[in-house]
């Protein structure tokens, strides 16, 4: 048996950090570690006592206030102290740094248009307050964002994000309601806010070992099939909501089966001279077309908004999913043009270089023989490398 390594023992440090025999920061009010699995922190209770409570001590005939009083100033900037119990919680200012990284940043994303964007954000706030298991995940969002835009502190907020995240699952969970009209808007935006973080997460977190990414974005894709079902069951309580602009916006993209665009064509051209089961022929076209539609939909949209990108993931079919978990090639060059729309949206922090990777990682392992079927998304890649006249 290997003898147990030696802790040296620290003399500083908070009383749960060296009860745990970890290292502790010192940050004060609360350290990082006890922030980081939300326990109390000794130093919450030793904060120094300010100024302002010292002078209200001395300014009046009682005795001095205890240890647990903390000051707030009331009306008139008067100061009063109030009696604060052992069991009430300090305040997570971590958890308020990712409220506000949501609200600034992390929000942005969203939305068909400036004014879904803005009805969608309050609602989302509005929700947020009410509903746990959507507050701690768009907590959750934002710290993965963070941990993006943030390098040298990345292994600290996808702590936080997968904390957060763990927590939001297990109170929706924990909830097993049926869909509502009282609760389809939370639910809702629960399960597309959901969506986005396990993308990002797939995308962003990855190494270089394609198989092992390809498991994790069919993972993703049967994930973010239960939010087409959530949202197939509550469309129509939905519309009877403060969503009802956004969700019409989403309906006035182009709707047509053929598609207005071009970018697919190649994709009908191999599944057509391509020897495969009708299923198999059924799953890709059906893929297909709705990649056609989300590329007529990006068209019609701002600069910078990829709200209708996530659409797809949502669209295609289980068989589809079940195709790429097979390798399919057909399957895979479907994998491909889609990520040219992630390559399009790449200065955008949920995508980041996930698109070239895909078209890359594909290429490789499908070889010469499939070479013409994935000549377009690597134009792309050429096109933007070239330096501009």
């Amino acid at each position: 048996m290997r003898p147990r390594r030696a802790h040296k023992k620290s003399r500083i440090g908070c009383i749960e950090c060296k009860r745990r025999h970890i290292k502790c920061d010192e940050s004060r009010p609360t350290c990082v570690n006890c922030s980081t699995v939300e326990r109390r922190c000794s130093y919450f209770n030793k904060a120094p006592t300010s100024s302002v409570s010292t002078r209200l001590s001395h300014g009046t005939n009682h005795s001095t206030a205890s240890p647990e009083a903390s000051v707030i100033m009331g009306k008139n900037f008067e100061w009063f102290a109030v009696q604060q119990s052992d069991d009430e919680l300090p305040v997570n200012m971590n958890h308020l740094e990712l409220l506000l990284q949501f609200l600034t940043e992390t929000f942005k994303f969203s939305g068909i248009d400036q004014n879904g964007a803005e009805t969608t954000f309050q609602v989302t706030i509005k929700y947020g307050l009410s509903s746990p298991c959507l507050m701690h995940e768009i907590l959750a969002l934002a710290a993965l964002h963070l941990s993006i835009v943030r390098p040298e502190k990345q292994q600290f907020y996808r702590h936080q994000a997968a904390l957060l995240q763990t927590r939001a699952l297990s109170l929706f969970n924990h909830a097993k309601a049926d869909i509502t009209a009282d609760n389809c808007v939370p639910m809702f935006l629960f399960s597309s806010y959901l969506g986005v973080h396990v993308l990002c997460d797939t995308l962003t977190f990855r190494d270089n070992n394609f198989n092992v990414f390809l498991e994790r974005f069919v993972s993703y894709l049967h994930l973010h099939r239960g939010v087409r079902a959530i949202t197939n069951r509550s469309w129509h309580l939905l519309r009877e909501t403060e969503l009802k602009p956004v969700l019409e916006a989403a309906e006035s993209l182009p709707q047509t089966k053929e598609g207005i665009g071009r970018e697919c064509d190649g994709l009908q051209l191999l599944i057509r001279s391509a020897d495969l089961s009708p299923s198999v022929v059924h799953a890709c076209q059906q893929a297909i077309v709705h990649l056609q539609w989300v590329f007529d939909g990006q068209g019609t949209l701002p600069e910078g908004n990829p709200s209708v990108i996530f659409a797809w993931p949502v669209l295609v079919s289980a068989e589809y999913a079940d195709l790429l978990m097979q390798r399919t090639p057909e399957a895979l060059i479907i994998l491909a043009y889609y990520a040219v729309l992630l390559y399009y949206r790449r200065e955008i922090w949920v995508f980041g270089d996930a698109g070239r990777f895909l078209i890359e990682s594909i290429t490789r392992r499908l070889g010469p023989y499939w070479e013409k079927w994935l000549a377009w998304p690597n134009s792309v890649l050429v096109a933007a490398s070239q330096p501009a006249p």
